[in-house]
């Protein structure tokens, strides 16, 4: 990044495992998460105290943890890094574990990081889906979308990361010099093609799930 100019990096649920992977010369140390855990919804716990990250420095630490009590967290992915390992890859020094999933379900006692931000520049990467909080519907029945949360305290949480992530946006020099421009630009204006991802797997087959799920991805190009 050139020095004096702002360029946040987000990468949601599989976009933070490509954001990790791009700074790893191996893929050893990402593990299979616990069954129990994908497809599910998920407790987090805070690995830093609010007012040492740029996630929450200004959510208040006793509401916080409040709001963690109360909202389920989503996760689709398969795959992570756990906390001890996450610390002890020289690589990942970039980054800084601001949370981590629980779940006292799981066969293994395992902390996966579910939340992550760069230590100097403005990278954020979140394993649980944050726009499904708000954005997310019901698929097929339901094959796990039934557990996404769309609770008063989820879309609070969802909201404080929407603006997170626009008041980022907001910090870089780049703009449109015409208004035509950046209408040609949004990402209303292209086609959506829905993708069916097929099974089974491991975590569809023992959760006894249908034959495909939803996950949503964007290019920009």
């Amino acid at each position: 990044m050139v020095e004096g100019q702002h360029f946040p990096v987000v990468g949601n649920s599989y976009g933070m495992l490509s954001m990790l992977k791009s700074q790893m010369t191996s893929d050893s140390a990402f593990k299979f998460m616990d069954v129990e855990q994908v497809h599910a919804a998920l407790e987090q716990n805070l690995l830093q105290h609010p007012q040492e990250t740029f996630i929450f420095d200004e959510v208040e630490g006793l509401h916080l943890e409040a709001l963690m009590d109360h909202v389920s967290f989503y996760n689709e992915a398969i795959l992570g890094i756990t906390v001890g390992d996450f610390d002890y890859i020289r690589e990942l020094n970039v980054f800084v574990p601001v949370t981590s999933f629980h779940n006292e379900k799981a066969t293994r006692d395992e902390e996966f990081v579910s939340t992550f931000e760069g230590t100097v520049q403005p990278f954020f990467g979140f394993l649980n889906r944050i726009d499904k909080i708000q954005f997310g519907f019901h698929a097929a029945d339901g094959e796990g979308q039934a557990q996404v949360d769309h609770s008063k305290p989820a879309i609070e949480y969802s909201r404080h990361m929407a603006n997170l992530i626009v008041d980022e946006a907001r910090l870089s020099p780049n703009f449109f010099e015409y208004t035509n421009d950046e209408t040609a630009a949004l990402i209303s204006n292209y086609d959506s093609v829905s993708v069916r991802l097929q099974t089974p797997h491991v975590y569809s087959m023992e959760k006894d799930l249908h034959d495909f799920y939803r996950t949503e991805m964007y290019f920009f190009v």
